[in-house]
């Protein structure tokens, strides 16, 4: 299947984190990927990350929409904190449940490498949110 997976935030650490975690996942699932990003006009515009995940020959992707900090103006979005009904926590952890979110819509993806890394860098609030979702 293919997706077309956007990502919106304004904590930029976290969020590059999050696509780089979930680029390598995708490769582990023998995904094509293509990435575009959109770099803001000012410092309180969000930033954008588009990924194409292709997984077979059809050209039509499955689109989901993530805004991690309730920053996109449409009601299409597929998970936001306000859509999951979840705080924005000052710290961000809150990435980190909807990102575990995204690995339950695209089934094929494998949580192993996310939940590795997040155990090596000692990061367990941020694993139990992956993990709760």
């Amino acid at each position: 299947m293919n997706y077309k997976v956007v990502l919106a935030g304004h904590n930029t650490e976290v969020l590059n984190l999050v696509v780089k975690l979930f680029i390598v996942s995708a490769k582990e699932a023998d995904y094509a990927i293509k990435i575009e990003s959109k770099l803001p006009e000012n410092i309180f515009e969000p930033h954008y990350y588009t990924i194409l995940l292709k997984g077979s020959e059809k050209n039509s992707f499955h689109e989901v929409i993530v805004d991690f900090d309730d920053v996109i103006d449409i009601e299409q979005k597929d998970y936001s904190p306000s859509k999951l009904m979840i705080n924005i926590d000052k710290n961000s952890l809150h990435y980190w449940y909807i990102f575990g979110h995204i690995f339950r819509r695209i089934d094929d993806l494998s949580t192993a490498f996310v939940t590795g890394y997040l155990i090596e860098q000692k990061k367990e609030a941020e694993l139990k949110n992956f993990r709760s979702a």
